[in-house]
C-alpha cells in the first residue's frame, strides 16, 4: 500500500473508467491509515505472539488481493487514453468476479475488519476510529454500481459430441453454458472467440505506437481554453455537428500537437458530440517524424493504430472487418500452427478494414478521430490526404458516423485540401496563452519576481518583446524563457535581461543557429559526434551508453569492470551536464517509458533480498532525443554552422563504430541485456520471460544492427567487435532448457532463441559464423575464414543454407535477415569446398517451410520459389516488393547465386517436392513436384536481364527440363509431420521443432 498516494492522484483522472476506479482509490488512504496503525501496535509490543502467527494467513491474504488490485491500477491508469476500459475489462475478466475493482477492495477491508476483531489489535480509542471508517467504507463500496456486468465474465460453450476419429474443436463463445464430450480417438482443442481476437489485435499493435502521445507535456495551466469559448473558430459547431473535417494548422513548433492532446484528453470534447448514435468514441493517433520506427510515419501505422483502438473496443467487429485474417488466424490456432508473429500487412488489407467497420450495418458507431501530424507522415502528401477522405462514409445513412480532427503544417497541399473545411491558425490565437507562460515562469523563480517587481516597466518591455519575436511559436518562447532564467546566475538586472533579449533572433533556425555558433570551439569535435550518433542510432541511446563516446571505442574489446550503483548514476549525472554543454540544450534526456514498463517488471520479479552481486541498477530509465523535429530538420539543412559541416564528415563514418563500441561497454558495465532499463542480468536471467526479449528487443540485436551498417558503409570487417559480444554472449546466457544434457550444452549457441515463437534445433549446431552469414555480414565472415575457420568442416545444418535460405517458419524473421543472400558470400563458401550437393535430414514439425530429406540444392531451390511464389512471402515482403529497384537488386542476386550453385556442380535437373499438408486418414500426401527449371523460369520469366537467357541455356545445356505435377502417394502420418522414407543415411540432422512440440518431443523421450 506504499504507493496509494500516487495511485489517488492517478484516479483522479480516471476518464472512460467506471465509478468505481475514483471510489475505490480514494479510500486506499484509509486501508494504509489502518495498516500503518496495526503495524506501529506490533512494533510496540501491543500483541502478543501468538496473535501476530494467527494473524500471518490473514495477511497473507491481504497481500495477495493488495497486489492484484495495484496491477489492475498499474495497467489501467497511467495511459489516459480511449482504451482504458478495455485494458480493465481485460484484466479484470482473467481474474473472474472477484477481479472487479470494488470487489478486490471490500475483500481486503473485510480481511482488514477481521484481522481487528479477532487477534488482539482493536483496544486502543484511536485504532477503533480506523475501525470505524474501515466499516463505513465497506458500506459505500457495496452500494457503487459494479464497474463491469456480470455478463461480461459469462464463459459459454456449445454443444459439440464428437464420436468419430478425426479431431474435435470446442469453440467458446458467451452465452449459457453447454456440454462438450469427444468420444473418438482424435484430439481435442479449445479455443475462445476472445482468443482468436486477442491474436488480431496483437497483429495489429506494433511498438511504440503511441510513443509522440506518451511524450507529448501536458498543455500549460489555462492556455487553449480558447477553443471552446470562441464560437467564431467553428470547433464547437463541428463537434456537435459529429461529421467531416477540421483542420488545425500552424508554423512548426507552435503548438499543435499540444493542442491536439488537449482536445482529445478534455472531457468537454466527448461532452459536446452528438448523442443521437450509440457507441461515441474518440481516438488520435500521432505521426512521429523523429522516431526510427517507420510505422510512425506511415499509413499502415496510422491505420493499424486507428483499427487496433476500434476494434479493442467493439470487439464483435473484427471479424467482420478481418473475415480472412480472422479466418486464418483461427484455422492456425485450432490446428496447433499458430503464429505468434503476424505475416505482414498491406494498406490495402488495413484500409479495407476501415471500410467494412464504416459500411457495416450492424453495430451503430460514432468515431471521431483526432490525428496529428500529417506533414511527418514519410510517403507524398497527396496519398495521406486521399486515404484520410476515404475514411468518411460515403453516405449519410449509414448507422457510422465519422469525423476527423487533424493537424498538420501550412504546406500547400494541404490548404489546397483543407482550406474549405472549417479550421483555425495556432499562432494567431497562442498570445495570451505566451504571456500567461511568460509570466507564470518568471514568477515561480523567486529572484525574478522580485527583479519585476521592482522595475515593472522593463518587465512590461520583456513581455512584449517576447510576444513579437515568438511570432506565435511556443518552442522559441520555451527556449528564451529557458536562456534568460539561467542568465540570473550572472547577477543580471532586468535591463540586462532586456538587453541579452534584444540580440536573440526571431525564428527558430537562426535562434538554433545561434546556440551552436555559442558551443565552446573546444567541445566542436564531440558535439558533432554526439549529434550524428543520435542522427545514425536506430533507436534513442541511454545516458550510460553516450557518456563512454568521447572514449576510445577500442576500450570496448578489453574493458570487463563493472560498475557499481554510484559510478552508474554518477556518470549518468556527468553526462547530462555534458550534453548541455555540447549541443546547447538541442539534444535532451527524457524518461523512457518502454523502460518504465521493463523496471515495473524488475519489481515483479525481485521479491527477496538482493546480494551484493545482484545489485538493482538505480539510475532513472531515460533515453536521448532531439528536443523538437525542427531541431532534426535544422540539423540536415544547409544553415548548420561551417564548423559542423566539418566536424561531421568525419563523425559521420564513424557513428556506427562509436555506437557499437558504446553499447559494449555498457554491457560490460552493467551485466544488462536491456538499452536502457535497469537489470542485472546475472540476476534475471532465465526469469524475465524469454530470453529473445533481450535479444531482439535489446541490446544485442542493437549491436548487430550497427555492426552490419559499419560493414556495409565502411566496408571493413568488424569481426573484433562482433567476437567480442559473441564471447560475452556464450558466458551470460543459459542453454535451453533450464537443466540440459552434455550434448545440448555442447550445441547450444546464443543466436540460436532469437526468434519469437521459434527455436532453431540444437542439431543444427548453429555458431556465430552461422548467425553473421545469415544477417548478410559478409566481410566479417570472410575475415574469420581468413583467420583459419573451415566452412566445409562445420557439423549440422550446412552453412550454404544460411546463406541462401530463411531459416524460421512462416518468414517470422526479423529485418536482419531478409533477404540477405548474397553472391559473394556463396562464392566464398563453394570456393572453399562447401558441397552444394550435401545431403542432409530434414524431419519438420507442421508449419516449417521446407519439409523432407534434402539436398542444399533443392533446399536453395525451394526458398527461391518460396520467395517469390509463396503466399506468405507476398504478404510479409509486401513493403520491399512495391520497390521496383530494390526488388530488382534482390533478384539479380539470386540470379547469380543460382548461377553459381550450377557453377559449382548442383544438379541442374533437379526436381523439389512441395508438401500441403494434405490429411487423409492417418496419411500425408505430397502435393506437387517441379524442377529446378520450372522454378527458374516461373521466377525469372519477366525479370530482364541479359543473366537470365545466360544461366536457363546453361541448365538447359546440362539436361534441365521443365516438370510440374501433383503426386498422389501418400506417407504414413508421424506426430510431426508425414513419416518419409530418409534415404542414404546421412550424419548431418536437421530437426527444427516449433513451439509446443518442442515441450512434447522432449517430454516424451524424458519418459522413455
Amino acid at each position: 500500500m506504499s504507493g496509494a498516494e500516487a495511485i489517488v492522484v492517478l484516479a483522479s483522472n480516471a476518464t472512460g473508467l467506471p465509478k468505481a476506479f475514483r471510489e475505490v482509490a480514494a479510500r486506499l488512504p484509509i486501508v494504509e491509515e489502518f495498516l500503518k496503525s496495526t503495524g506501529q501496535r506490533i512494533s510496540d509490543g501491543q500483541v502478543d505472539e501468538a496473535s501476530c502467527n494467527a494473524m500471518k494467513p490473514l495477511i497473507e491474504n491481504c497481500e495477495e488481493r493488495a497486489k492484484t488490485l495495484d496491477g489492475l491500477f498499474q495497467k489501467v491508469l497511467p495511459a489516459n487514453d480511449a482504451s482504458r476500459l478495455d485494458r480493465y475489462i481485460n484484466a479484470a475478466k482473467t481474474l473472474g468476479k472477484g477481479g472487479k475493482v470494488e470487489e478486490l477492495m471490500k475483500g481486503l477491508m473485510n480481511d482488514l475488519l477481521l484481522l481487528s476483531s479477532k487477534h488482539g489489535v482493536e483496544a486502543a480509542t484511536a485504532h477503533q476510529v480506523n475501525v470505524d471508517q474501515l466499516t463505513k467504507a465497506i458500506e459505500d463500496i457495496s452500494a457503487i454500481e459494479p464497474s463491469i456486468p456480470d455478463s461480461e465474465f459469462q464463459q459459454t460453450t456449445f454443444t459439440n459430441n464428437n464420436f468419430a476419429d478425426g479431431p474435435m474443436t470446442n469453440n467458446n463463445v458467451l452465452g449459457d453454458q453447454k456440454f462438450q464430450a469427444n468420444y473418438g480417438t482424435g484430439k481435442q482443442f479449445q479455443a475462445e472467440t476472445q482468443t482468436f481476437n486477442m491474436s488480431i489485435l496483437d497483429q495489429l499493435e506494433f511498438p511504440g505506437m503511441n510513443d509522440k502521445y506518451d511524450e507529448l507535456v501536458k498543455a500549460h495551466a489555462e492556455t487553449f481554453q480558447w477553443i471552446y469559448e470562441r464560437p467564431e473558430l467553428k470547433f464547437l459547431d463541428w463537434l456537435k455537428d459529429g461529421k467531416g473535417v477540421y483542420w488545425i494548422t500552424g508554423k512548426a513548433a507552435c503548438g499543435k500537437s499540444t493542442l491536439m492532446k488537449f482536445l482529445f484528453e478534455d472531457p468537454r470534447t466527448y461532452d459536446i458530440l452528438p448523442k443521437n448514435i450509440e457507441n461515441t468514441s474518440i481516438f488520435s493517433f500521432f505521426f512521429h517524424d523523429r522516431e526510427k520506427n517507420p510505422l510512425l510515419k506511415s499509413q499502415e501505422g496510422l491505420f493499424r493504430a486507428i483499427i487496433h483502438s476500434i476494434l479493442s473496443k467493439y470487439r464483435k467487429l473484427i471479424p467482420i472487418a478481418l473475415p480472412m485474417r480472422w479466418e486464418a488466424t483461427k484455422e492456425d490456432i485450432l490446428s496447433g500452427r499458430y503464429r505468434a508473429i503476424s505475416s505482414g500487412w498491406s494498406t490495402k488489407e488495413l484500409k479495407d478494414a476501415f471500410k467494412a467497420i464504416v459500411s457495416q450495418e450492424y453495430l451503430p458507431l460514432h468515431l471521431c478521430l483526432f490525428i496529428d501530424g500529417l506533414d511527418e507522415f514519410s510517403g507524398e502528401h497527396q496519398d495521406i490526404i486521399d486515404s484520410l477522405a476515404d475514411l468518411l462514409p460515403v453516405s449519410n445513412e449509414s448507422i457510422v458516423r465519422v469525423q476527423i480532427c487533424m493537424s498538420s503544417r501550412p504546406l500547400t497541399v494541404f490548404e489546397y485540401a483543407y482550406l474549405q473545411h472549417p479550421h483555425l491558425m495556432v499562432q494567431d490565437l497562442t498570445a495570451g496563452d505566451i504571456k500567461l507562460y511568460v509570466t507564470t515562469n518568471f514568477q515561480h523563480v523567486p529572484q525574478l519576481k522580485d527583479l519585476m517587481l521592482k522595475d515593472k516597466e522593463t518587465a512590461n518591455l520583456i513581455l512584449q518583446e517576447i510576444l513579437k519575436k515568438a511570432e506565435g511559436v511556443f518552442l522559441w518562447v520555451t527556449l528564451v524563457v529557458r536562456s534568460l532564467i539561467e542568465s540570473l546566475n550572472n547577477r543580471d538586472d532586468m535591463k540586462t535581461l532586456q538587453q541579452r533579449l534584444s540580440v536573440l533572433p526571431a525564428g527558430l533556425e537562426p535562434l538554433y543557429k545561434r546556440m551552436l555558433d555559442q558551443i565552446d570551439p573546444f567541445y566542436h569535435k564531440h558535439a558533432a559526434q554526439i549529434f550524428c550518433m543520435i542522427q545514425t542510432a536506430a533507436v534513442p541511446l541511454s545516458p550510460l551508453m553516450m557518456s563512454f563516446a568521447e572514449e576510445d571505442p577500442r576500450d570496448a574489446l578489453s574493458d570487463n569492470s563493472r560498475l557499481s550503483n554510484t559510478e552508474i548514476t554518477d556518470r549518468h549525472l556527468e553526462f547530462a551536464k555534458r550534453l548541455k554543454a555540447r549541443t546547447a540544450g538541442l539534444i535532451e534526456i527524457r524518461p523512457s517509458k518502454d523502460d518504465i514498463d521493463l523496471a515495473r517488471i524488475q519489481k515483479d520479479v525481485l521479491e527477496g533480498p538482493i546480494t551484493k552481486n545482484e545489485e538493482a541498477i538505480a539510475w532513472e530509465p531515460s533515453r536521448i532525443e532531439y528536443l523538437h523535429l525542427t531541431v532534426k530538420e535544422f540539423l540536415h539543412s544547409e544553415n548548420i554552422p561551417i564548423w559542423l559541416v566539418n566536424q561531421t564528415t568525419k563523425a559521420t563514418t564513424d557513428a556506427h563504430v562509436d555506437i557499437v563500441a558504446c553499447c559494449l561497454r555498457q554491457i560490460r558495465a552493467t551485466a544488462s541485456l536491456f538499452l536502457n532499463g535497469d537489470h542485472n542480468s546475472n540476476y534475471y536471467r532465465g526469469r524475465l520471460r524469454t530470453y529473445w526479449e533481450t535479444t531482439s528487443k535489446g541490446i544485442i540485436f542493437f549491436i548487430m544492427f550497427h555492426a552490419r551498417e559499419a560493414e556495409r558503409i565502411n566496408k571493413t570487417s568488424q569481426l573484433a567487435y562482433l567476437e567480442a559480444v559473441d564471447a560475452y554472449s556464450m558466458r551470460h546466457t543459459p542453454p535451453f532448457p533450464s537443466h540440459p544434457s552434455e550434448a545440448d550444452i555442447e550445441q547450444w549457441h546464443w543466436t540460436i532463441r532469437r526468434y519469437h515463437d521459434w527455436s532453431e534445433p540444437s542439431e543444427w549446431m548453429s555458431d556465430y559464423v552461422a548467425y553473421l552469414i545469415a544477417i548478410g555480414m559478409t566481410r566479417s565472415v570472410i575475415d574469420k575464414f581468413n583467420r583459419g575457420y573451415k566452412p566445409a568442416t562445420k557439423m549440422g545444418r550446412p552453412l550454404l543454407l544460411y546463406a541462401a535460405c530463411c531459416l524460421a517458419p512462416y518468414f517470422t524473421i526479423g529485418d536482419f535477415e531478409r533477404d540477405t543472400v548474397d553472391p559473394i558470400m556463396v562464392k566464398e563458401l563453394l570456393r572453399r569446398k562447401c558441397d552444394p550437393n550435401q545431403f542432409f535430414n530434414s524431419l519438420h514439425a507442421r508449419d516449417i517451410i521446407d519439409h523432407g530429406p534434402r539436398t542444399v540444392w533443392e533446399a536453395v531451390l525451394y526458398s527461391l520459389l518460396d520467395r517469390f511464389s509463396g503466399g506468405d512471402a507476398g504478404r510479409y515482403f509486401y513493403d520491399l516488393d512495391q520497390n521496383q529497384e530494390a526488388k530488382d537488386g534482390l533478384m539479380l542476386r539470386w540470379l547469380k547465386t543460382i548461377k553459381l550453385f550450377l557453377d559449382y556442380g548442383a544438379d541442374p535437373a533437379q526436381i523439389v517436392i512441395r508438401y500441403d499438408y494434405i490429411e487423409r486418414k492417418g496419411l500425408w500426401y505430397s502435393h506437387s513436384k517441379i524442377s529446378a527449371l520450372s522454378i527458374f523460369n516461373r521466377v525469372f520469366s519477366n525479370f530482364d536481364n541479359a543473366l537470365v537467357p545466360v544461366v536457363r541455356n546453361l541448365m538447359v545445356s546440362k539436361g534441365a527440363t521443365e516438370i510440374e505435377g501433383l503426386i498422389p502417394t501418400p506417407y504414413p502420418m508421424s506426430e510431426y509431420g508425414p513419416k518419409i522414407s530418409l534415404g542414404p543415411k546421412s550424419s548431418l540432422r536437421h530437426i527444427p521443432i516449433v513451439g509446443k512440440y518442442i515441450a512434447i518431443a522432449r517430454a516424451k523421450k524424458n519418459k522413455r
